[in-house]
């Protein structure tokens, strides 16, 4: 089976961001521990908005406004890794962008433990960086071979991380 950039989800890229090994985990279906406690306090932020959320193909957003322009907002738990958040946020306005043919879509991250805002636009630098990341990705998820895992900060709280001993 060949992975295709239209097989790319939110998550995928957050783990993409996080680690390489992760982001092959994830798309080859071999998930996450369900008994994670950072990874459970996430899903309930997740279900507590899944009300306001929008799915559009196979992205789901967290809110989108509508006014003179279209502005998407994602909410995390924490910025612990703002960098996966943003490079999140930027490919689902990418993509609401190339569906919705729109002009001008701007983007809002939202810390939902410290009410933090980080605000974004989606503009040339931002689509060549989407890009290059769906890309990456797709090389990634379609090679034989797993990547092997970089340690950082963010291993002791991740839920593949047992798959990295």
């Amino acid at each position: 089976m060949r992975f295709e950039k239209s097989a790319i989800n939110g998550v995928l890229v957050n783990c993409f961001i996080v680690c390489k090994k992760k982001v092959w985990l994830q798309a080859h279906n071999i998930h996450t521990n369900k008994s994670n406690l950072h990874l459970q306090i996430g899903s309930v932020y997740a279900e507590i908005r899944k009300n306001d959320s929008r799915k559009f193909g196979n992205i789901e957003v967290d809110e989108i406004v509508e006014n003179k322009h279209i502005k998407v907002t994602e909410y995390k738990k924490t910025f612990s890794n703002v960098e996966a958040s943003k490079m999140q946020l930027l490919f689902y306005m990418y993509n609401l962008q190339k569906e919705l043919n729109l002009k001008k879509i701007e983007g809002l991250l939202v810390s939902e433990e410290t009410d933090e805002k980080k605000y974004f636009i989606l503009n040339d630098e931002n689509i060549k960086l989407v890009d290059i990341m769906l890309d990456e990705i797709v090389e990634i998820v379609n090679s034989e071979k797993i990547p092997v895992v970089e340690k950082t900060n963010l291993c002791l709280n991740c839920g593949h991380n047992f798959y990295c001993l």
